[in-house]
């Protein structure tokens, strides 16, 4: 109300200026001209700061609404970074989830194909298995046929050739006795001693052949002295090499301990040295030496014989094939003896070679384990 009264004392000095001016009355005119001015300019200046404030209040007030609109935007902008994120996130979650169920299934498939793979090579290596037995058993059992048949075979003739010569040769000394010179007395009677020897070393052989594939001789290692087991199989055998002037010798010194099983070993050179009188030469030597080699004792017996060939050597050691042989004074091998020799060899831990030339003589080596 006072700003209106105000601007009606103004409007009053502007008319009344105007008045005087009218009636010539300058000096009241410009008096009243100048109140007009002076209370104009303070109603502007109040109006001006009247205004500046509703101004400033205006831009208070949009400046605030301007913020606030802003704060809204930045606000619907945050909100919607913020759902992309939880979208992404989300997104991811979900990819993380596929990934891991996709790597799941395909592990276990890859499980499942290598279960069913060690199935299948099991099943394969059990059928193999038992494809290696059946076969095994078949040759086995062909083995066992043909060694079967072998054993019979050298009943049947090796064992009956001995016999026969030794009962005829005596039968025919038996009727002849008056008549036969004293030279023909003695040579019947030295055919029948080398076959009364002969069929006893088969014998010998046949009943501990038998015994190893019976499983019924022990095996008792002890040690022992070659030497000794040497020197009493040819203490044994010298008559045999007399009568054909063979030389028997022992090339091994005292104190050569081995470690085996002493009857098994008093076999394997009592056989060797009978082979090796028997196939060779009159006049001829048998040696028997031994090397040390490390943790083994190599003993060779050598003798001065026909030798044997080489397609005849891959024969020895085996029953399932015919090694007969004809030694220097037409004596028959069956090859027992050598099979004998090589399973109780091996028994001891060791092995047995040949090394062998024809016209030359054989030398068969076999390994014993040294005596710690």
């Amino acid at each position: 109300y006072k700003i209106k009264a105000q601007k009606i004392i103004e409007n009053s000095y502007k008319e009344l200026s105007e008045i005087n001016a009218k009636k010539h009355s300058y000096f009241d005119a410009y008096r009243y001209q100048q109140k007009y001015i002076e209370l104009h300019d303070i109603l502007y200046s109040k109006e001006s700061d009247k205004r500046l404030k509703e101004m400033q209040v205006k831009y208070e007030t949009e400046k605030t609404d301007k913020e606030n609109t802003i704060l809204k935007q930045e606000k619907q902008i945050q909100n919607i970074k913020m759902e992309k994120q939880t979208n992404l996130r989300n997104f991811l979650i979900l990819f993380l989830v596929l990934l891991f169920l996709l790597a799941l299934l395909i592990y276990n498939r890859y499980r499942f194909k290598q279960k069913t793979n060690k199935i299948l090579e099991e099943k394969n290596t059990q059928l193999e298995i038992t494809n290696k037995k059946l076969n095994d058993s078949e040759i086995d059992l062909k083995n066992h046929i043909e060694t079967k048949d072998k054993f019979f075979s050298i009943i049947a003739h090796d064992l009956r050739n001995p016999l026969s010569s030794l009962a005829l040769v005596s039968e025919m000394l038996d009727n002849n006795i008056n008549i036969l010179s004293n030279d023909k007395q003695k040579h019947y009677i030295s055919s029948i001693s080398n076959s009364s020897n002969n069929l006893l070393n088969l014998v010998e052989n046949l009943l501990d052949w038998a015994r190893t594939q019976t499983g019924k001789i022990n095996y008792l290692p002890e040690k022992v002295d070659i030497s000794q087991i040497v020197n009493q199989n040819i203490e044994l055998l010298k008559i045999n090499a007399e009568k054909r002037n063979i030389t028997l010798k022992s090339y091994i010194n005292k104190n050569v301990i081995v470690y085996a099983d002493i009857n098994m070993i008093m076999a394997v050179i009592r056989n060797l040295l009978i082979n090796a009188i028997k196939f060779s030469y009159k006049n001829g030597e048998v040696s028997v030496s031994a090397i040390d080699n490390n943790d083994f004792i190599e003993i060779i017996i050598k003798d001065s014989g026909i030798g044997i060939s080489s397609e005849d050597q891959k024969k020895l050691f085996r029953i399932d094939v015919d090694t007969n042989s004809i030694g220097t004074s037409s004596e028959k091998g069956t090859g027992l003896g050598l099979i004998l020799c090589k399973e109780f060899v091996e028994k001891n831990g060791g092995k047995i070679r040949i090394e062998s030339e024809q016209g030359k003589g054989s030398s068969f080596i076999f390994t014993l384990k040294k005596a710690l």
